[in-house]
Order: C-alpha cells, then sequence, then structure tokens
C-alpha cells in the first residue's frame, strides 16, 4: 500500500510538471509572436513549394482577395524558400498584425513560380454522352445502349522549343472484346448497364515534342502521341477515317516540316514517322513506318483544295511466327493458319474541295467534297487490295463551331478485305473491312464548343450477295468540348 501511495503521488508531480511545461511553452510562443510587429516570418527551410506560417484570425484579413493587396514574396536563398515578406498597403495594416493568440495554418504558394507553371499548361478534352442502336444485323438481336466517353489533355510548354503532354481516356486499356463490339478495335467507351460498376481510365497519350527555334517550320515528337498525319475533314470528329480510327496512337517517334505560304501553296507539310506494334523477346518486332507529303492551294477568292498521299507501311507483323496480332488483334483481314495472308503496303491518296465565299448573307453556305483510296501493293490478290471513300459536307459547321453552326454530311465506302488494316481501321462501322457502307447525319452547335450530332450508318458485308440488305446503326452524340 506504500509503494501505491508513491506511485500515485509521482504520477501527480508528472501531470503537474507537464501542464506547467505546456504552460511556459504556450507564454514564449505568444511573446515570440507579438515581438515580431514588422509582419516578417523567418522559416525553416523545407525545400518544399508551400509554406505554413501562424497568423492571427482576423476578420479584418482577407487572403488572395481583390479588396486586398498581400504580396507574398519568398526571401533570396540559393536552395530553398527560407522566408516569406508579407506586405500590405494602408487600407489593411492593421490586418497584417504579427501577434497570433492562435495557430492558424495559411499556405502561401510561391506565386511567381505557379504563376508561370499555370501559363504553360493547356488543358484540353472532351465527354461525350451516346445513345447507340443497331439493328437489322445478321448475326446479333437489335441493341440499344448508353455509351459514354471522356477524355482529359494537357500540354506544358516548358520552352519556346519543347513541349510534355499527356491524355487521360475512358475504356479499355487492351481491345474492344464484348459480344458486339468488333474485337480488336480500341474501345474509348464504356457502356452504362454493368451492375453500377466504375469506369476505367487509363493513359492513352504520353509524347515530347521539340520545336527547333534553329530550324524554322521543322517539329519532331516521340512517346505515345496522335498520329500526325492529314485525314479526310469528313472522318475526323465522330466518324474515325476508314484506315486509321482516331482512338490509335503510335508508340515511336515522328519528325515532320510544316511550312505556311510557300510560292503558290497556302501550306506544305511533310512527315514521316515509325512506331513499334508487337515487342517480342529475342524475334524481331512487328513494327510501322508512315509518311505524308500534304499540300494545300487557294483556286481563286472561294476555293480551297488540299491534295496529299500517305504511306503505311506494316513489316512483321508474325515475328517469328508469333500470332497475336493476327488472331487477337485482327477484325477481317484475310489469314491462312492463324498468319495473314498479305502484308500490307497501303497508300492512302486524299483529295479535300472547300467552298467559302466568307459572306454569311450572301445566302451561299460552306461546301466541301472528299475522296480518298486505299490501295494495298502487297496484298495477296488484286480483289482485296483496294478501298474507296466519296463524301459532302454543307453548312457553316464545316468550318467553324460556333453557337448556332450546323452541317449536314453523308459518306459512302467500299472497303475491300486487305485495303486496310484491321487492328487500327474505323470502329463505327458494324464491320471493320470487306464491306459497303453509307453514313449521313447532321451536328448541331447548341453552344460554342458543344454539338448535337445524329447519324446513321449501313453497312453491306461483300460476303453477302447485293441484294441481301444492310446493317443499320443509328447513333445520337451529345458532346462537350473544352
Amino acid at each position: 500500500m506504500v509503494a501505491d501511495r508513491w506511485v500515485r503521488r509521482l504520477n501527480r508531480r508528472a501531470s503537474t510538471a507537464l501542464l506547467a511545461t505546456l504552460a511556459v511553452a504556450v507564454c514564449c510562443w505568444t511573446s515570440d509572436a507579438q515581438a515580431d510587429e514588422s509582419a516578417f516570418r523567418r522559416l525553416p527551410s523545407t525545400g518544399l513549394p508551400t509554406e505554413s506560417i501562424p497568423a492571427r484570425r482576423d476578420e479584418n484579413l482577407r487572403v488572395a482577395s481583390a479588396e486586398s493587396v498581400l504580396d507574398f514574396t519568398p526571401a533570396a536563398s540559393p536552395t530553398a524558400v527560407d522566408a516569406l515578406t508579407i506586405h500590405a498597403d494602408s487600407t489593411h495594416a492593421g490586418a497584417v498584425d504579427a501577434a497570433a493568440s492562435e495557430s492558424v495554418a495559411l499556405v502561401v504558394p510561391p506565386t511567381g513560380k505557379l504563376d508561370s507553371f499555370i501559363e504553360k499548361i493547356d488543358v484540353n478534352g472532351h465527354v461525350r454522352v451516346r445513345q447507340e442502336t443497331d439493328f437489322n444485323d445478321f448475326v446479333n438481336p437489335t441493341r440499344n445502349r448508353q455509351r459514354l466517353r471522356a477524355r482529359l489533355g494537357a500540354n506544358y510548354q516548358a520552352t519556346e522549343e519543347w513541349l510534355a503532354g499527356l491524355r487521360m481516356t475512358t475504356g479499355d486499356r487492351k481491345l474492344a472484346l464484348e459480344p458486339g463490339d468488333r474485337s480488336g478495335a480500341p474501345l474509348s467507351y464504356q457502356d452504362a448497364g454493368d451492375v453500377f460498376d466504375k469506369f476505367e481510365f487509363n493513359l492513352d497519350r504520353i509524347f515530347i515534342r521539340y520545336d527547333p527555334a534553329w530550324l524554322p517550320n521543322a517539329w519532331a515528337v516521340a512517346g505515345k502521341f496522335e498520329m500526325p498525319l492529314e485525314f479526310n475533314p469528313l472522318t475526323r470528329g465522330p466518324i474515325g477515317a476508314m484506315g486509321w480510327d482516331e482512338a490509335a496512337h503510335p508508340e515511336g517517334a515522328a519528325v515532320g516540316f510544316d511550312w505556311k505560304n510557300v510560292g503558290i501553296f497556302e501550306r506544305v507539310k511533310i512527315v514521316a514517322g515509325e512506331s513499334a506494334v508487337l515487342e517480342v523477346k529475342d524475334a524481331d518486332e512487328a513494327s510501322l513506318f508512315f509518311a505524308q507529303a500534304w499540300a494545300e492551294i487557294a483556286l481563286g477568292p472561294y476555293w480551297d483544295l488540299g491534295a496529299g498521299v500517305a504511306f503505311f507501311g506494316w513489316y512483321n507483323l508474325n515475328p517469328d511466327g508469333n500470332t497475336q496480332i493476327s488472331t487477337e488483334n485482327n477484325s477481317g483481314n484475310a489469314v491462312a493458319a492463324n498468319l495473314f495472308r498479305s502484308k500490307f503496303r497501303i497508300y492512302n491518296p486524299l483529295v479535300s474541295l472547300t467552298y467559302d465565299d466568307g459572306d454569311p448573307t450572301s445566302g451561299w453556305i460552306p461546301l466541301r467534297w472528299t475522296g480518298e483510296i486505299y490501295h494495298n501493293t502487297a496484298a495477296y490478290s488484286s480483289d482485296v487490295a483496294n478501298g474507296y471513300v466519296v463524301g459532302m459536307a454543307a453548312g457553316p459547321a464545316v468550318l467553324t463551331q460556333q453557337k448556332g453552326d450546323w452541317q449536314a454530311f453523308y459518306l459512302w465506302t467500299e472497303i475491300e478485305q486487305d485495303s486496310v488494316f484491321t487492328p487500327v481501321a474505323q470502329d463505327d462501322f458494324q464491320v471493320a473491312t470487306n464491306f459497303r457502307g453509307h453514313i449521313f447525319g447532321g451536328t448541331y452547335l447548341v453552344a460554342d464548343q458543344t454539338d448535337v450530332t445524329i447519324w446513321m450508318l449501313l453497312d453491306q458485308p461483300m460476303a453477302l450477295a447485293p441484294g441481301a440488305g444492310f446493317e443499320w446503326r443509328f447513333r445520337a452524340d451529345l458532346t462537350l468540348r473544352f
């Protein structure tokens, strides 16, 4: 019992000593804060981009408001932010009082560096809500579904010459393998109706671009980037190009020149690049070489012509007999013993003619006609080597994207079996190749950068008799861009 009494006494004395120590610490801290009337704070170096400053909770203190002129300036330091000086105008002189009766964390970023960083960032993307119906399908019953897509990208302009970019997107990070979707197609849409499951969000671009000041009009890019070629303008937007879907991105490097006002030409562009396709251990990789020459010329005050030729060379697609591309990613190219029957050396001539009188009150509207060919010089047969696309669009939205603009469009296509390489071909039709098809519809901008597109796609597989009818796909898209 004597031992118990001593333990209780020691506990009381320890508690009293602890309380006294805390009281002394509080008094010392308060005295320190009151002694600094110059509103100057000296903080230990942390190396972090922000600092926390004890400050008085004062109703007159309006940090980062339009009414107060507070300038948070880091003190000079060779390695880190060691001090922050707070200045105030006479209106709020009383607000900048160094006394602090209670601790309030005031996080102050180094505004100079932060502002500079923000100015160099360009954020872009879009959100699309789609209602889609497939009917008169020769294989599957009628299907209704809502589809969603979101993309969020950012580019950082580090200097006038160097830019880094990345983009995130919804969708399967691999390929579309759901029943009713083309196996092998890049899938960037998510279907509603999976018992409230979450959507995937993946990185689909990551690159560095170089625009050398010493070589004007030249550029180079490396990483995973948007295909830097000119495509049929009617197949940009919701419609994908027949031979290269906009969701597919090369993984390698490209270089190019882009000149403006060269002789009689308004623009001349040359691009060449290479991309890895499939890397296999202990075997040569499958690869893609691409190139394009493109030119634009004014044919008069109202007419503009753009024309060019692109080349897509696919090499070693079955490296050492590997069948991954020809079986898992293939959506209709001819195979034998699980290997591609054709090689793919595809030339893609493209022409676009645009009319615009520049006067919205004249009664004439902008018009555009396009045509392109896909020709595979390495196809196993000339009967499977060619593809054709012809289209037309009319309306102000052919050229501008402002509230009230609109356009109507029509496109006809015939794609033979090996005229395109299906792992990267369009995924809008219910088949990727070996079909005839039509697309028609219209777009209306309900607000700046917000549009509604209603369109219909019809396709007829060439394996069927000409009178067998068409598969139909109806789409209604609402897209908000930023």
